[in-house]
């Protein structure tokens, strides 16, 4: 009888040190986790870089909405602006707005001036 006091003494006591280092494990990571951004919370061994927004695709959408001034404005305008739209939802929002702006006048103009002179 002695023996399974002993037994479950130390049985209690593992249980009772397994729960402390338990509570202690999460409140230390809620201690540290609070005081950190989200996205360091996660990975904080990331690196994290400064994202150049100058796309291809804003410079293509300006260049197209630029030559629809002259030369098919219908098409290559309402392209200037689709691109534009692309470029805008990437990230390059000033050249993307530019190019919607060209390309969509460049077609609104050449549909009215198609009117006046059919």
């Amino acid at each position: 009888m002695a023996s399974h006091n002993k037994r479950h003494a130390r049985r209690l006591k593992r249980q009772r040190e397994r729960k402390i280092q338990d509570e202690n494990h999460d409140v230390e990571f809620a201690a540290e986790a609070g005081t950190l951004p989200l996205g360091d919370a996660r990975n904080d061994t990331i690196e994290r870089t400064q994202i150049d927004h100058s796309s291809g695709v804003g410079t293509l959408a300006i260049i197209f909405s630029i030559i629809s001034l002259i030369l098919f404005p219908i098409a290559l305008g309402l392209s200037g602006a689709g691109l534009g739209v692309l470029a805008y939802m990437q990230g390059s929002r000033t050249s993307g707005t530019f190019a919607v702006v060209i390309g969509l006048f460049s077609a609104i103009v050449r549909l009215l001036l198609l009117s006046y002179y059919a």
